[in-house]
């Protein structure tokens, strides 16, 4: 499932509300990047890039995202 949500924003001189949501979508999308390099670099490079995209994204999932199928990830999400 591909999830797309496109924000317009206005660049010069935005409100305060569009600048502050830009800013936590900014915060959050750092957190998250982070998050994943870490986890990235404790199982390893090496593996993660020897996979396919859709097999390292499926990988990273069930070691980050607690599902029925993986109620215990190795590593907890944010």
């Amino acid at each position: 499932m591909k999830i797309h949500k496109t924000l317009l924003l206005k660049i010069h001189e935005p409100n305060k509300a569009k600048k502050e949501y830009l800013q936590n979508t900014i915060d959050l999308y750092a957190r998250v990047l982070n998050f994943y390099l870490s986890v990235i670099d404790k199982i390893g490079e090496y593996h993660i890039a020897s996979l396919t995209n859709k097999e390292a994204l499926t990988y990273l999932e069930e070691q980050t995202v607690s599902t029925k199928k993986h109620p215990n990830p190795r590593y907890h999400n944010i």
